[in-house]
């Protein structure tokens, strides 16, 4: 809110303040975008499927989506989340679906390109692993994947201004921390 109007900023600058349109709601149109690409979220009224094929990038510990989905006259918030765990170059990767609606249901965690160790029982198909449900309003699955194959540590950055080099006095601007795999399990 800014002056007491709603307002979806087209960008911030380092210093938080917005900056561009303020009254459009520029970045709606960039929603679909991170819906399709970092989640692989698609809705399917037609084939009666909801398919979540995470791109979650590798240096990030988890991401969580609620998507509202209308069927049958009724809004749904569907919530999708990955998350991994990674001990050394062995990663745990679960994705979870909540609120299903739809009659199917394909969750498809993304193998990062590295050795998966672990299907959970779903089958490896353009680096993602597939699996398939028929009438689960939820449903999670978990993979294993090996790193030492891929030959480079592909989790060490972490996202923020200083990996880049940049500094900001603001705000911390890390987009994640790598977690001490001894504390957190």
């Amino acid at each position: 809110m800014l002056d007491g109007f709603p307002i979806a900023p087209e960008a911030l600058n380092l210093r938080g303040e917005e900056f561009g349109n303020q009254y459009n709601n520029f970045n709606a149109g960039k929603i679909l975008l991170f819906l399709e690409g970092f989640g692989g979220i698609s809705v399917s009224h037609t084939d009666d499927t909801f398919t979540y094929a995470d791109s979650l990038p590798s240096n990030w510990t988890f991401m969580e989506f609620r998507i509202p989905v209308r069927k049958g006259g009724t809004t749904t918030w569907v919530k999708a989340r990955t998350e991994r765990i990674q001990t050394g170059n062995e990663v745990t990767k679960t994705a979870t679906v909540e609120n299903n609606p739809y009659r199917t249901l394909r969750i498809q965690p993304w193998a990062e390109t590295a050795s998966v160790t672990s299907n959970g029982g779903g089958t490896l198909s353009d680096d993602h692993v597939n699996f398939e449900f028929t009438d689960q309003q939820m449903a999670a699955v978990s993979i294993g994947l090996d790193y030492a194959s891929v030959g480079q540590d592909l989790t060490t950055w972490d996202g923020s201004l200083a990996a880049e080099g940049l500094t900001t006095q603001y705000r911390n601007m890390t987009a994640c921390a790598v977690p001490n795999s001894a504390t957190h399990r």
